[in-house]
């Protein structure tokens, strides 16, 4: 699943806002989620993020 970065105050050495990045798994907490950047993978809070609609699915 694709996300766009809406806000990137928790993340900013990772990804920039208006960025789209791999999502690849939401934690069971619901509130973040663990997405895939070019060099590493992050935990953002899913409030930070959108979901992109894609035709992958």
């Amino acid at each position: 699943m694709l996300v766009e970065i809406l806000d990137n105050t928790d993340v900013e050495p990772y990804c920039s806002v208006g960025e789209v990045l791999k999502m690849l798994q939401v934690y069971p907490d619901l509130q973040t989620c663990l997405v895939r950047g070019e060099e590493v993978h992050f935990i953002i809070p899913q409030s930070q993020v959108k979901e992109l609609n894609t035709n992958e699915n």
